[in-house]
Parts: C-alpha cells; sequence; structure tokens
C-alpha cells in the first residue's frame, strides 16, 4: 500500500523541526533584545566608576572569552577574505558598544536606546519584501519609544550623534552577522571578531577623552 500525502507528511523527521524552527528564532531575538538592553542599564552604573572605554573593554573581553571558550574556533583553513570579514565585523562590534556607551553617558538611557533602535527597524524596512513587515517595524518603533518616552527634553547633540553612530552600525552589525555566518560554522565568526575587536581602540580612546 501506498502511503498518502499525509502520511507522507506525518512520517517526515523535518516537518516538526521547520514548525520549531520560528519559535526558536522568536526566543533567541527575545533573549538577545533583553541581554542588551539589560547590559547597557547595567553599563549606566559602571560609567561613574571605569569610564565609558573601561565598560567597552570589560564587555569586549568578557564576551570574547565567554565566546572563545564555548566556540574553540579553528584559526586555521580560511581564506583572507574571510579573515577581512572577521577584522570588519570586529570594528563594527567595537564601534558599535562604544557609540551607545557614549550617548548613554551624554543622554538618558531611554532616549539613547530608541534612537539606537532606529538602524535595525530601518534595515528591516529596506529589505522588507511585503507590507506586513513594514507594519511590524512600526509597531517595534511605537513600542520602544513608549517604554523609554522620559528624558527626550535632556538631549543634547553629542549623545544625540552617538546614539545614531550606534544605530548606524547596529544596522552594519548585522548584515556582517549574515555574512559572517554564511562562511564560519556556528558561532565561530563572532567569537573570533569579538577577540579582533579588543585590539580596536581607537573609537574607545575617543569616548574616554571626550568623557573627561
Amino acid at each position: 500500500m501506498t502511503a498518502t500525502p499525509t502520511a507522507a507528511r506525518t512520517a517526515d523527521p523535518d516537518v516538526p523541526r521547520r514548525s520549531r524552527a520560528p519559535i526558536g528564532a522568536v526566543g533567541l531575538v527575545l533573549g538577545g533584545a533583553v541581554s542588551v538592553q539589560f547590559g547597557a542599564a547595567i553599563a549606566a552604573l559602571l560609567f561613574p566608576r571605569v569610564g565609558v572605554a573601561g565598560v567597552v573593554t570589560l564587555r569586549l573581553v568578557i564576551a570574547a572569552v565567554l565566546l572563545l571558550a564555548l566556540c574553540r574556533p579553528r584559526m586555521r583553513g580560511y581564506a583572507r577574505r574571510d579573515w577581512g570579514l572577521i577584522v570588519g565585523f570586529g570594528v563594527v562590534l567595537a564601534g558599535m558598544n562604544t557609540a551607545i556607551y557614549l550617548a548613554i553617558d551624554r543622554i538618558p538611557l531611554g532616549p539613547a536606546v530608541t534612537l539606537e533602535v532606529l538602524g535595525p527597524l530601518l534595515l528591516s524596512v529596506v529589505t522588507a519584501r511585503r507590507a506586513v513587515s513594514w507594519l511590524w517595524a512600526l509597531l517595534a518603533l511605537v513600542g520602544v519609544f513608549l517604554l523609554g518616552n522620559g528624558g527626550f527634553d535632556r538631549l543634547n547633540p553629542a549623545g544625540v550623534g552617538f546614539a545614531l553612530l550606534s544605530a548606524t552600525l547596529w544596522a552594519a552589525y548585522i548584515v556582517c552577522s549574515a555574512r559572517v555566518g554564511g562562511r564560519f560554522p556556528k558561532a565561530d565568526g563572532l567569537a573570533l571578531a569579538i577577540r579582533t575587536s579588543r585590539g580596536d581602540r581607537r573609537l574607545q580612546a575617543t569616548g574616554e577623552s571626550g568623557s573627561r
């Protein structure tokens, strides 16, 4: 007896795997969002003690140690172009973290995060192929604005500029992450990029001198 299409679909082991994939992806996105905002809140408390450059260094060093220990990425077998992507990804990571912390050091946390999220939202609108994606981006922007609506009367040009720079770099981070993920297995590319980002101190030095 031949299997019916319904039975074939039920017996296919890939069907439940695909159905669970979107749920897992949403969970990872929510976890990442919580981690980013929680980290920004802790960073704001550390500024008086170690400064912006110190906070950025702490974040990158801790992330590098954890990811390198968990991923154990191999260092050989990659082309020069692959390492170019890693270096660029690392520079974007260092710049993104430094810019948002410089912004939080000058303007309230709520407005800084609201301006920063404009980068991913704009990227989602530009790359969207359906009108519903634009609607989701608009709803996300409204939600972030409502959560951080206090403090917009205490903005200054430097803080706004750093927040918008972080927004731009966050969009670049998403693009770099997709390209690096296609060339390196699992999270190896991210681990190597964070290791590289520790050596990029140019924006960190700017932040340290600007906060004094």
